[in-house]
């Protein structure tokens, strides 16, 4: 078999490298004589190429045919950049000593001078208004003393003709031409237009397929917010229309484009054509979490209704059931024979949503949804139930506001050990508590992103708002004020640059704690370098031998249960418990390699503090290696976010399946200060430093983010953002 696959490899090898005889590899190209373009624009204009810096690219064979007609391709390149006395004076094909043969490539070039643009005649637009002559020939990209740029002048044309049927001049033509003057490099550029009457936006037609279940009605009603009737015709508001439409919710196709103008009339009707999507869909399957603190596999189950009851309501129910291993199953397994801390349990979630479209207003849904949860985390276990009324107002397609009131009970018990400080915890009195919140959340929303899932270009901008407590009841007051932003551009077709920036403060009256339910955590997808919620203020609390409980502790001794300063001396492990403030940005470089195959690398930045953003923790008797006690306060200090973020890198793997499976490594360089680790009154717990890389260097508990190692990894699915 290894014979074979052998064979197989070497078979592949020789196909892709066959060639004729008289041909021999390139192994450089060297230009002279360039000044305005470099030889990378230069080398990108032709056929001919130099060996690529990846090893599994194939090797460029040299085609003397080829090349000549690439001689005439520089020279053709350096007229469209304005260059049009440029010329070739030399080429040389230089033979090396190799096999098999091999030659390098030398150019010798005449740039000559640019030609500038030294009029620009504009003909056709004297019947526009004013202003509209103003705005359009303001944006022209051509401007009279520059380099004339071929492409940019053919650019114009279009550019110039959509700035026409924007304006509601929907059979608006228009012709670019450009005079030379080699003689003296100058250039007349020729601006003509046939703007034709302005039109203003006509009846609105529905084209539907067979047996249709939504009313035409309801189409038109979503259209006509976007194609006002009497409104000047513009492409840009069929697109908003399209937009709107397909947000119904209930189609797999959506295309509004115009029909014919009417001259009669001066109006110009819209077709709106329209394929209906399966109304009821299921869908099953299973998932699972892979993290350095967390593993979980679960089954999801999913059926929606988008016509419950007719008039487009929606109904979604969703289940999903699974089991966690914390912090991983190979922890859990060893757990009965050693005192290595671990935690197991059934999680899982129930949910139902219903939506009503078209609620007292065209721009309006009423949401609406009940959820019950079991969940289990390294502080504290739960079950939860949840309810939520709100309103989605979406006058614009870019842009969402939703407010909404919530309430919600949650029965939190500690994991065995937090019982000294239950209030730095879980926020209430004691280790096994009920919780209830109430609460006004409002999320203002503008994203102009190309893709929601897969982004290349625009931005996102949000905030959302929460308010607790006071005349709406509940157990905690606080208000939590979050804001969100992201970016996207693409230089090139494979390349994308993403930035993001979050930030978070939670503010609750003096004395009072905040609900652990509410408090910020980073890591994981959110910061990398961590795992998932260990970018967070910790908890020492003490490891119980196996078979001991809250009630009969049996703690797991260090040195022979020493008690030096009548602290208990036992081993601790680390709990997340949570912040009141946060900060995180990101930014990666992702790049379509081949295929379904992405790569990344990202550089993260976090930290989670224990005071509201803007303010820093004060411990008392806080050691060198950030363990601190429980009593602390907080002091407002601008400065203390610059000196406090966590840093990693990284570099990652996509593969872009129905949905991108992602697959991320990333490591923290020591800057930045230890996670600080508060320590229950009356103990002195000694926890795992874990300051290697998977075991490898040197730990340290002064290090940077310690006591979490310095290398993580996160697989996932979807975008980080």
């Amino acid at each position: 078999m290894g014979l074979l696959v052998a064979l197989g490899l070497v078979a592949c090898a020789t196909n892709a490298e066959q060639h004729r005889p008289d041909e021999a590899l390139v192994h450089d190209l060297h230009v002279e004589g360039n000044h305005a373009l470099s030889q990378g624009e230069i080398e990108g204009k032709i056929l001919t190429a130099t060996p690529s810096l990846l090893p599994w690219e194939p090797r460029p064979w040299f085609d003397p045919s080829t090349w000549q007609a690439d001689l005439r391709r520089i020279e053709r390149f350096y007229q469209a950049e304005g260059y049009y006395q440029a010329e070739v004076l030399h080429d040389e094909v230089v033979p090396l000593r190799r096999t098999p043969p091999t030659v390098d490539l030398k150019v010798l070039l005449k740039e000559g001078h640019p030609t500038h643009v030294t009029e620009i005649e504009l003909h056709g637009f004297e019947s526009l208004p004013p202003e509209v002559q103003r705005s359009l020939f303001a944006k022209l990209p051509v401007k009279v003393g520059e380099v004339l740029r071929e492409e940019v002048w053919e650019g114009v044309r279009p550019q110039v003709r959509e700035a026409l049927h924007e304006l509601g001049y929907a059979e608006a033509h228009v012709a670019a031409e450009a005079f030379v003057e080699t003689t003296n490099q100058t250039a007349r550029l020729v601006l003509t237009a046939e703007t034709g009457p302005r039109y203003r936006f006509g009846k609105i037609f529905v084209v539907t397929g067979a047996h249709p279940r939504v009313r035409p009605k309801v189409i038109i009603d979503q259209a006509q917010a976007a194609l006002l009737p009497g409104h000047w015709f513009s492409e840009s508001a069929m697109e908003e229309a399209q937009s709107r439409v397909f947000n119904i919710g209930v189609f797999g196709a959506v295309k509004v484009y115009a029909s014919k103008p009417r001259r009669s009339t001066l109006t110009v009707p819209v077709v709106v054509d329209v394929r209906e999507a399966p109304f009821h869909s299921v869908r099953v399957g299973p998932g699972f979490e892979l993290d350095p603190v967390r593993q979980q596999v679960r089954a999801v189950a999913e059926y929606t209704d988008r016509d419950f009851f007719g008039g487009l309501r929606k109904l979604t129910l969703r289940a999903n059931f699974g089991y966690a291993f914390l912090p991983t199953a190979y922890a859990v397994l060893v757990s009965n024979s050693t005192s290595e801390p671990s935690q197991k349990g059934v999680v899982g979630e129930v949910s139902a949503e219903f939506e009503q479209p078209h609620f007292l207003a065209r721009d309006l849904k009423l949401q609406t949804s009940l959820s019950g949860s079991r969940g289990l985390d390294q502080a504290f276990s739960y079950w939860s139930g949840r309810g939520r009324v709100g309103l989605l107002w979406q006058p614009h397609p870019y842009f969402s506001l939703i407010p909404s009131y919530n309430y919600e009970i949650d029965q939190l018990t500690g994991v065995p050990g937090v019982t000294g400080a239950p209030q730095l915890v879980l926020g209430c009195p004691s280790v096994s508590c009920v919780e209830h919140l109430s609460y006004i959340e409002e999320t203002v929303a503008w994203d102009r992103r190309d893709d929601r899932y897969e982004p290349r270009r625009g931005y996102y901008l949000a905030l959302s708002l929460q308010e607790g407590g006071g005349p709406l009841g509940g157990d905690f007051r606080y208000v939590r004020v979050q804001p969100d932003a992201r970016y996207y551009v693409s230089p090139t077709s494979k390349l994308t640059l993403a930035a993001r920036v979050k930030a978070g403060t939670l503010l609750t009256p003096t004395g009072e704690q905040s609900p652990i339910i509410a408090r910020f955590y980073s890591g994981g997808n959110n910061m990398r370098g961590f795992g998932n919620r260990r970018l967070s203020p910790l908890l020492a609390i003490p490891v119980l031998e196996p078979g001991s409980n809250a009630q009969n502790p049996i703690f797991h001794p260090v040195d022979g249960l020493l008690t030096p300063g009548g602290k208990l001396h036992a081993a601790g492990q680390t709990v997340a418990i949570g912040g009141n403030g946060m900060f995180e940005a990101s930014f990666e470089a992702r790049y379509a390699l081949v295929g379904p195959l992405v790569v990344a690398t990202f550089i993260d930045i976090g930290m989670v503090s224990q005071c509201r953003f803007g303010s820093r923790p004060v411990y008392a008797n806080r050691s060198a290696a950030g363990t601190v006690t429980t009593d602390l306060r907080c002091e407002a200090d601008p400065n203390y976010l610059g000196g406090n973020l966590q840093y990693a890198v990284g570099a990652g793997v996509r593969v872009k399946l129905v949905v991108p499976i992602r697959l991320d490594f990333a490591y923290r360089p020591n800057f930045g200060p230890p996670l600080p680790v508060a320590q229950l009154p009356g103990y002195d717990l000694v926890y795992p430093q874990q300051g290697t890389c998977f075991g490898l260097g040197d730990k340290g508990l002064t290090r940077a983010g310690s006591p979490e190692g310095p290398c993580a990894i996160t697989l996932s699915v979807g975008e980080a953002f």
